[in-house]
């Protein structure tokens, strides 16, 4: 029900911030320029916002060791997941001043200080509700879809079993903790997800490439290979490297910020 709301949501709001662009805005015409050089301020979040690694779980026990069919599920949900991503981007840099976001990031910088910002120039007020539904519903799925990877995970790793019982314990040690979180810090949702990136660059990056590295030294003729050759093993932990000293230097204040 929930993702059925965020989709038709989304769809009607992108349809009128797309309708509303600017192409002056959207190129930053006459503006600063070099906003380019803030994107590595960005590396952890954008890590986070593709990383399905924790619905492999779940997807395992769906499809069974069908290695193949998992590789093309994730692909075709990140290929959608990148549409949406792209529409936004266009969407709210095209309607959103580059001046404006100052403001946005002051405010705190959360989903719902950029819907305010959007918010102040669309001239329409169905269109602005489509997207503060769009909003709340993206972050509930979002807390949802990555709990339910994290419930299958944490039902193994405790041995909890299928029953009534065995699932409601597993159901709050799973939500438990990052409701509480919620509560207590609301405005937390930036500082935590980038701090999420930042150990994703661990265990989604770093640990599966040593843990590929490892599978075909010890089984050179698996059934299913990943691709890439011999660079994926090298790539993924440079990759990582780069990101996780990014996200540090980005919490110490080294990195160029937007202010």
């Amino acid at each position: 029900i929930m993702m059925g709301g965020m989709v038709v949501s989304f769809i009607l709001s992108m349809s009128g911030m797309l309708s509303d662009i600017r192409a002056d805005v959207l190129f930053d015409a006459g503006g600063e320029g070099g906003s380019a050089l803030f994107v590595w301020g960005a590396l952890s979040t954008y890590l986070t916002s593709f990383c399905f690694h924790a619905s492999v779980p779940s997807l395992v026990k769906y499809f069974g060791r069908r290695p193949a069919d998992i590789n093309r599920c994730l692909m075709g949900g990140t290929g959608i997941a990148l549409v949406c991503y792209l529409l936004w981007i266009v969407a709210c840099d095209g309607t959103i001043p580059r001046a404006e976001f100052r403001d946005v990031i002051a405010a705190g910088g959360n989903v719902g200080d950029l819907v305010r910002a959007a918010g102040s120039n669309l001239n329409s007020g169905f269109i602005l509700r489509m997207l503060e539904a769009f909003s709340a519903l993206a972050v509930a799925t979002s807390f949802l879809g990555a709990g339910l990877g994290l419930f299958d995970y944490i039902a193994d790793l405790c041995r909890f079993d299928d029953t009534r019982a065995g699932r409601t314990k597993t159901t709050l040690v799973t939500f438990g903790p990052p409701t509480v979180g919620g509560l207590l810090w609301p405005d937390g949702f930036l500082l935590a997800i980038g701090w999420a990136g930042l150990a994703a660059t661990v265990w989604s990056v770093v640990v599966p490439a040593l843990m590929l590295r490892a599978s075909r030294a010890t089984r050179p003729a698996p059934g299913y290979r990943v691709g890439g050759g011999s660079l994926t093993v090298p790539a993924l932990l440079a990759f990582g490297l780069v990101t996780a000293v990014c996200h540090t230097l980005f919490v110490f204040g080294v990195l160029p910020m937007y202010r």
